[in-house]
């Protein structure tokens, strides 16, 4: 989806985000994210005890992930 972080669940569950937004991760084990918010944004993904455990470069797709270590999700552009 242009414009927006894409979070795909193992089972093709999705979750989009757009700039500024966050969400708690619904999902354990292995899912996609791709990243095409505008701007060069980045998403900072946390962990259950609020450390930055991954960080969704500018422009990336289709990357496999591992939800169960991911806790929340955070937007910046």
């Amino acid at each position: 989806m242009p414009d927006a972080f894409c979070a795909t669940s193992g089972s093709g569950d999705q979750l989009v985000l757009h700039c500024g937004e966050s969400a708690l991760e619904p999902w354990s084990g292995v899912g996609y994210w791709d990243n095409r918010l505008p701007g060069g944004g980045i998403v900072k993904m946390f962990d259950y005890y609020g450390s930055v455990n991954h960080v969704a470069p500018a422009d990336s797709g289709a990357t496999e992930i591992n939800w169960s270590l991911v806790w929340a999700l955070r937007t910046y552009c």
